[in-house]
């Protein structure tokens, strides 16, 4: 509602907000300034605001009122007039921003003279990178959109603000081209971040959940990507890009599977070794989720399909071992969980020594004393080095939980259960989707063009753009003549 009573409203936010109030008092009349003092530049308040307003008086004189106050006297860059609303003025200054107000005017100042800690960009920890540039997304929303700006001068880059969450009310920035992306994908978003209801959201993490096209599906649908040029390089394809104030990790939409497993390093690198990455990591990925499984299927189940020298060797490995094959891959996967969960937890500096500790010593121990096979942990042990491979950490947790569901149906039913699986699998991945673009694309419904331009990382193969995100403008690079 109106604010009737400036100064009764100023005395009230002071005493219950915490909020600076500062009087100016002439024989003109009296001017009340609200601002946050940890998210303000006091220097800057003072200089811009505080002292042109003094100086007005002292020279000219006359009572002040809001249009005349910043057209003439307060000398601040980024200043705008605002309803003078309890519930608005309050909101604005709690977000950092400082509000002038004057008795009997309907309206107020909002400066922006907001002062954010933050550090510079630094390299991604996320996501690495050979050949790409080493600047990455921080804390700070102004820093990213900086980031941004840097790369792409297109008039055509559209950047919409958000605010989501009741109490925290942190600002969410959504940044594509406006003449390549597809309305739809962007009106999606739209929609989807207006129906936000929850108190605060503090992380990119958590308002992926909000985002997603299946809010409990296993694998990823949301790309989380610390590296600004890979962010634009997304939006030059067509996809929309959201960061949140606060968090150093953007969001880009939609995100398909096989680009989970796609590095920026892969349009620097040699065509061929490209290829050759790329057909690495998926093999790696399959590896990684099913060669536990295959190992127990060949052992408890189908012996007899294996050589039969190559049964002896493993029969005779395995003799003495007081667990049934299920349960000894079980427990040696948990177990390795185990050991990657406190790397990821503990400082940095004794990480290495966990590591060499745990892989090691307990492993060679655990084999010397008969509890495990040696076979065992060399299959562990390639399950867990494939599963580093992709440069997407997202989809490794995916894998991660899949190869234990693979692991109990294929100790149940064997060989036929690791199929079934597998096929269930392929059926859940065929019918998702992320922003409403079918998760397998361009392979399923397949597209030879985007399939090609998939593999091969060539000039000639990426004229157009991918057609599963219906782009507005679908050329992007002229062919040589």
């Amino acid at each position: 509602m109106p604010i009737q009573n400036v100064k009764a409203f100023c005395d009230r936010v002071e005493k219950n907000q915490n909020i600076i109030k500062r009087v100016l008092k002439s024989e003109y009349g009296e001017v009340y300034i609200l601002y946050v003092k940890q998210l303000t530049d006091v220097e800057m308040l003072t200089l811009n605001v505080i002292r042109p307003i003094r100086a007005h008086w002292r020279e000219k004189g006359g009572q002040l009122g809001a249009q005349y106050a910043m057209d003439s006297v307060i000398t601040a860059e980024d200043c705008k007039l605002i309803d003078a609303e309890e519930d608005k003025v309050l909101e604005l200054v709690l977000s950092g921003m400082t509000c002038v107000l004057f008795p009997g005017d309907s309206r107020a100042i909002n400066i922006v003279l907001k002062k954010v800690e933050k550090k510079s960009p630094e390299s991604s920890e996320l996501n690495y990178s050979i050949w790409g540039a080493k600047d990455s997304f921080t804390e700070n929303l102004d820093g990213n959109l900086s980031l941004i700006r840097y790369r792409i001068k297109d008039p055509s880059l559209k950047l919409e603000t958000f605010t989501v969450g009741r109490r925290t009310k942190t600002s969410l920035l959504m940044a594509y081209i406006g003449d390549i992306a597809n309305d739809k994908y962007v009106e999606i978003i739209r929609k989807r971040i207006e129906k936000i209801d929850v108190d605060g959201i503090l992380e990119s993490a958590k308002l992926q959940w909000f985002l997603n096209d299946k809010k409990f599906g296993l694998f990823p649908q949301v790309g989380l990507e610390q590296r600004s040029d890979v962010a634009c390089g997304a939006m030059l394809e067509g996809k929309i890009v959201l960061i949140l104030d606060g968090s150093g990790v953007a969001m880009i939409l939609p995100k398909l599977m096989i680009e989970f497993l796609w590095s920026g390093d892969d349009e620097c690198d040699n065509m061929y070794f490209a290829i050759f990455s790329k057909l690495l990591r998926i093999v790696s990925l399959f590896i990684s989720a099913t060669i536990s499984s295959f190992y127990i299927a060949f052992i408890a189940f189908h012996a007899g399909a294996l050589p039969t020298t190559y049964s002896m060797v493993l029969a005779s490995g395995r003799a003495g071992v007081p667990f049934s094959v299920v349960a000894e891959v079980i427990l040696m996967e948990l177990l390795v969980e185990v050991l990657r969960e406190a790397l990821t937890r503990i400082p940095q500096h004794i990480g290495s020594a966990i590591g060499i500790v745990g892989g090691i010593v307990i492993g060679q121990a655990a084999v010397e004393a008969g509890i495990f096979s040696p076979i065992i942990l060399v299959i562990v042990a390639l399950s867990l080095m494939t599963s580093y491979i992709a440069p997407d950490y997202n989809i490794t947790n995916a894998v991660r939980m899949l190869k234990f569901v693979l692991i109990v149906l294929t100790g149940v039913f064997g060989l036929f259960g690791l199929m079934c699986g597998l096929f269930l699998l392929l059926l859940t991945l065929v019918s998702d989707t992320s922003l409403k673009t079918p998760y397998l694309a361009p392979y399923a419904p397949f597209r030879l063009r985007d399939a090609l331009k998939g593999i091969f990382t060539n000039p000639y193969l990426s004229v157009r753009r991918p057609s599963y995100l219906h782009t507005k403008a679908r050329i992007r690079q002229k062919k040589e003549k």
